[in-house]
């Protein structure tokens, strides 16, 4: 079971990334990533996640309990999947209320199995800002190739703004911003010529 474990944190680790380089390619302004083709990706990588999560709880057998807010957000959940009857929509509603049905378990499912599991809490912290690395690296990687599309012209009122691989210049740095206290650990627990 231990190695099984193992390959469970590696995998959520790996799939973790996936989906946050994945959701970055699906909402920003690069083609081919961002056409209704590859959107569908964005969502089969989230309940990959969600059913790794799941699968590690099982394995671990990690003790179930009600997380701060569950009720609320159950509620919501559902009311999400509800909405599909008085949609407009069906299908893009069925797609949204799933994905986020998804995104809930898995943050749930990840959260349950890093309680009282330091080394997995970090695993996640570093998933995370690997990566936010990646998508910040594709950011410049992008401003090198297409500059145009990379910074936001300027405009009467405001001058130009980057905006890496987003849609916009507030994408990107949002996700940065959630991430930065994670590079502060990082840096805070390093030792040696890796500090």
């Amino acid at each position: 079971m231990t190695r099984v474990r193992e390959q469970l944190e590696g995998a959520i680790q790996a799939t973790l990334v996936g989906l946050i380089v994945v959701v970055a390619l699906v909402a920003s302004h690069i083609q081919p990533w961002n056409t209704p083709a590859f959107r569908p990706m964005r969502t089969f990588v989230l309940l990959e996640l969600a059913a790794l999560a799941v699968a590690y709880l099982v394995v671990t057998r990690a003790k179930l309990r009600f997380l701060p807010g569950t009720l609320v957000t159950a509620a919501f959940t559902l009311l999400a999947l509800l909405s599909v009857t008085w949609s407009p929509d069906p299908g893009l509603t069925v797609d949204r209320a799933v994905g986020f049905a998804a995104l809930v378990v898995a943050a749930a499912a990840l959260a349950l199995g890093a309680v009282d599991r330091p080394r997995v809490a970090s695993q996640l912290m570093l998933a995370l800002l690997a990566a936010t690395t990646l998508v910040a690296a594709a950011g410049l990687v992008e401003l090198w190739h297409a500059y145009d599309q990379a910074v936001l012209a300027a405009t009467r009122g405001q001058g130009a703004r980057y905006n890496g691989i987003g849609q916009n210049p507030n994408q990107i740095p949002m996700l940065i911003a959630l991430t930065l206290p994670f590079a502060i650990w990082v840096v805070r627990e390093s030792r040696g010529r890796l500090r």
